[in-house]
């Protein structure tokens, strides 16, 4: 009879994990949903913007270089990494300072220029590491990928720290945290398809939420940290 006490609690205590659990993801989103509470207008914005930007480097930048076909797409590709890195780095870290309630302006989007050669070093290492992991497998870039995945909030927060050291603290922070930042973001999917729904529209409101959602993802991750460290 005890042996079947114990067969019958193991479910309901897997269930009670497995709801706590959910819970949590939960709760990231309505976090992020109070962040943006009254800052909705800006985030639109900004992503807005990073959008426009990002098209108009990664499609019409070759149709108006003055070279061969081959040229232009080899001088477009460097030049939108040249200046898409920084972009793309100054627009997580935007949603970052969101989350901490700090001043924020559209020149936010644009802070990676000012530490030009550490956000474009870090990144592409962090890129070329994920490659080289997915090219072994998929399944290992995937979760390298969500290794990696704290690196451009450490660079925030440690100017002190070069890329590599930025990544192996990104990987330290996420250890153990791999899959529920993969569930976080498969939460996400319903809205996607109903973004999609929308012709893309819905995109303008679903990254914003998402990029907030990730940022109290980190701090959490910080805060963890520290109470270990504390302990």
């Amino acid at each position: 009879m005890e042996h079947v006490g114990v067969s019958l609690g193991m479910p309901l205590f897997y269930n009670l994990i497995i709801i706590e659990f959910m819970d949590s993801l939960s709760n990231y989103r309505q976090r992020a949903l109070q962040s943006l509470e009254g800052n909705w207008g800006n985030a639109v914005i900004v992503t807005v913007i990073y959008l426009l930007i990002a098209s108009i480097f990664q499609v019409g930048l070759e149709s108006v270089l003055p070279f061969s076909k081959d040229i232009s797409k080899l001088s477009g590709g460097l030049l939108s990494i040249l200046v898409l890195v920084p972009i793309g780095w100054g627009f997580l870290v935007y949603f970052l300072r969101l989350v901490r309630h700090e001043k924020l302006g559209v020149k936010d989007l644009f802070a990676g220029f000012a530490d030009y050669a550490r956000v474009l070093l870090a990144m592409l290492l962090k890129t070329i590491y994920i490659l080289l992991w997915t090219l072994l497998l998929i399944l290992p870039g995937i979760y390298k990928s969500l290794s990696y995945a704290l690196t451009e909030y450490v660079l925030l927060d440690h100017p002190e720290m070069n890329g590599e050291q930025a990544i192996r603290e990104s990987m330290r922070l996420m250890r153990g945290k791999e899959l529920s930042l993969f569930l976080l973001g498969l939460t996400f999917i319903g809205w996607a398809i109903l973004s999609i729904i929308t012709f893309g529209l819905g995109f303008i409101f679903l990254i914003p939420y998402i990029q907030t959602a990730l940022a109290h993802f980190y701090e959490d991750a910080v805060k963890e940290d520290r109470g270990a460290i504390e302990l």
